[in-house]
């Protein structure tokens, strides 16, 4: 086999294999990257007074318990009933929530709904803009499901978190 040969065979097998390589490469920089998806529980309850500067006049505070441990603040800058309110008692809501954890603190950008009549269901979804400590430059999203009334609230969380 001449060296024109070698050179043409070595060609064709490289390309794929570091095709490969580069792949697996990213792969795995992007597993490093992605946390595993913690979830647990929360609890809530509602803030009143000074301490509660939302424009709408609805703050809490409550804990995560689970795979993401830490404490939060909420509020409220957005409450919007919709055209179905009337029939259905749900209202939507915009606000900040600051979880703090030993590792650091997250801010979410938080947009849900719940019933303001009955056992209060709620689900929101809180999307990650911020965050200091070893949570610095952290990207994505907290899932919340669970029920709020004037007694306070309880239930689930589910995160996906990445972190550069």
């Amino acid at each position: 086999m001449g060296t024109a040969a070698i050179r043409s065979a070595t060609r064709f097998w490289l390309l794929p294999v570091m095709t490969a390589v580069a792949i697996a490469a990213m792969a795995v920089a992007n597993a490093q990257a992605t946390s595993p998806s913690p979830s647990g529980n929360f609890s809530s309850q509602q803030v009143t007074g000074p301490s509660c500067t939302s424009p709408v006049g609805l703050c809490t505070e409550g804990a995560l318990t689970g795979g993401l441990k830490g404490t939060f603040t909420f509020t409220a800058t957005t409450l919007t009933p919709s055209v179905d309110t009337p029939t259905t008692g749900v209202l939507l809501y915009t606000g900040d929530l600051m979880l703090t954890t030993k590792d650091g603190a997250l801010l979410c950008k938080d947009a849900g709904a719940f019933k303001a009549a009955g056992d209060g269901a709620v689900s929101s979804v809180c999307a990650i803009v911020s965050g200091s400590g070893s949570l610095a430059g952290a990207t994505g999203e907290i899932q919340f499901v669970g029920n709020f009334t004037a007694a306070g609230g309880v239930g689930d969380y589910r995160a996906t978190i990445s972190q550069p």
